[in-house]
């Protein structure tokens, strides 16, 4: 998983970094990869995550995150969430 983060890190940011102004200006996001669809959320002072699969299996994980204090802090540890919950999903 650590080496889908990093490939993903490097390939999307460009579009974490606009999914980051999204959820900030929103407090919510879905997407879907593959079989997944992730919901993204800001509340109680964290950034979180839940991803839930489609198929018959239904496995669902999530990932939590503090917010930081100053925006371009914020969008770096935004990016950082949408990579590691979709490299989870592979």
């Amino acid at each position: 998983m650590i080496k889908e983060f990093f490939l993903f890190l490097d390939e999307n940011r460009s579009r974490y970094e606009q999914q980051a102004q999204l959820l900030l200006s929103q407090n919510t996001l879905e997407t879907q990869i593959k079989d997944y669809k992730i919901e993204y959320s800001v509340k109680d002072g964290c950034f979180s995550s839940l991803a839930s699969s489609s198929d018959e299996k239904s496995i669902q994980f999530s990932f939590e995150v503090p917010i930081p204090n100053e925006v371009q802090q914020q969008i770096e540890e935004l990016v950082q969430l949408f990579a590691k919950s979709e490299a989870a999903c592979k």
